[in-house]
Formats: C-alpha cells, sequence, structure tokens
C-alpha cells in the first residue's frame, strides 16, 4: 500500500508515463532507463574526448537534476503555482547545464541534440504549467481516481511496452524523420492503453493528444527530437521509479 507522498510520486510519475512513455523500474526486467543512458553516454563521452571528465560533469549535473526535481514536484498538484513560478524555471536552468554537458560527447552531426533538450524540455513544462496549469489539474482531477487505479494496477506493463518502442540508445545516430516517427507511435501506443484502461474517460485521452501536440512541435518544422526528450525523460524517470521500490 502507498503512503500518501509515494501515492503522489506515484501519480506524478504516471504523468511522465502516459506522455513521455516512462515506466517503473518495479516492471522492467533488465538495467533502468536512466542506467541504460547513463551507460551510453559514458562510451560515446569517453570516445569523443578520451577522457571521462566530460561525462563525469555530464553525470554529476544529472544527479543534481534529479534531486531539483524531486522537490520541484512535491509542489504538484496541491502547490502547482509554486512550481510553475518559480520551480520550472530552475528546472529548465539545470536543463541548460546539461546541455551544455552533453555537446562535447556529440560528434558534429549530433549537435543539434545538445541544444534541442532546451527546447523540448520547455515544452513539457509549458504543458504541464499551461493556463495556470490545467493540465495538471486534470490529470489529479477527482473523477480521474478510476483511471489512474486502472493504469496503476494493471496498466503499468503496457505503459512499459510504450517506453521500450522509443528507448533504444544505439552507436548510430537515427535520422530526423526516424525520430519523429518514433515519438508518434509512442502517441498512438499510449492512446491504446487509455482505450484499453480507460475506455470511457476521455480526459486522459484528450490529455494525452496535447501532450504530444507540445512535444512534437520541434517535429513540424526540424524533425529531430526525441533522442533529447529521451535524455531529459531518462533523467526524470530514475527518482520516479526508484521511489516506488
Amino acid at each position: 500500500m502507498l503512503t500518501s507522498v509515494e501515492n503522489i510520486v506515484f501519480t506524478t510519475t504516471l504523468v511522465l508515463s502516459l506522455f513521455i512513455a516512462l515506466t517503473s523500474a518495479q516492471n522492467a526486467p533488465t538495467a533502468s532507463p536512466f542506467d541504460k543512458l547513463a551507460e551510453h553516454f559514458f562510451f560515446k563521452c569517453q570516445n569523443r574526448t578520451k577522457t571521462t571528465v566530460a561525462f563525469d560533469k555530464l553525470y554529476a549535473d544529472s544527479v543534481e537534476f534529479k534531486t531539483d526535481l524531486q522537490y520541484a514536484f512535491s509542489f504538484i498538484p496541491t502547490k502547482k503555482s509554486t512550481f510553475c513560478d518559480s520551480q520550472k524555471r530552475q528546472l529548465e536552468n539545470r536543463l541548460v547545464e546539461i546541455s551544455n554537458d552533453l555537446k562535447p560527447c556529440l560528434a558534429p552531426q549530433e549537435q543539434y541534440l545538445a541544444n534541442f533538450i532546451r527546447e523540448s524540455s520547455k515544452e513539457f513544462l509549458h504543458f504541464l504549467c499551461h493556463k495556470n496549469g490545467e493540465n495538471i489539474d486534470e490529470f489529479f482531477h477527482p473523477r480521474s481516481a478510476a483511471c489512474r487505479s486502472a493504469l496503476e494496477t494493471d496498466g503499468s506493463t503496457e505503459i512499459g511496452v510504450c517506453f521500450s518502442r522509443i528507448f533504444k540508445p544505439a552507436s548510430g545516430t537515427p535520422s530526423k524523420k526516424e525520430l519523429c516517427e518514433d515519438l508518434t507511435t509512442a502517441k498512438k501506443c499510449f492512446a491504446e492503453v487509455l482505450n484499453q484502461r480507460c475506455p470511457t474517460y476521455t480526459a486522459y485521452k484528450i490529455l494525452n493528444e496535447d501532450f504530444f501536440k507540445y512535444v512534437s512541435k520541434p517535429c513540424s518544422g526540424c524533425t529531430f527530437f526525441l533522442n533529447t526528450l529521451m535524455l531529459v525523460a531518462s533523467v526524470m524517470v530514475s527518482y520516479f521509479s526508484k521511489k516506488l521500490l
């Protein structure tokens, strides 16, 4: 049985799970997404710089970001104005640091990933705080309790499957077209989970559509979104997933 604090953490995790393909480590048979991505960038940074200095900085700032994220999300949902008015800005500043840390580890053709971390993350946070946090209100509304419960008890495995479809860091660089196609696949996957677990509850289906509209904005002009979102998502998931163990 979850405590009240853990329940807030869980429901916050569900926000991330529904919209950026995060999954609880409870259901993951292998290393956590954060661990996978850390290993991926360790070798990437070492190959590019021939030392571990760049990765050490990236990892340290990511750990600090997780701490900041834990604190910031403690204000959701009851103190959403504090989150949106002050904590959101601090998270954005942290992500600027991470994007700068990432640059030495990227090949010239991959440099767009570092710059795009700021933009993709900004869209995610803007989604949460849009119109005084109306999306947060909708997710945590009492009428959504049954759907959240269904996702918690029955839908976590399916959410994990959706995540596995896009969390696949590779040695090469996927094309911009492939990254945005993966994002479209994730959107459809989450829509299927909602149709199965909450067939009559349309509010979450609308939230799912709206979220992907936000995070897909970079694809409309420059189709290179998903890898940067995976970095942000993976940094976020580590705290929440381990908290639930």
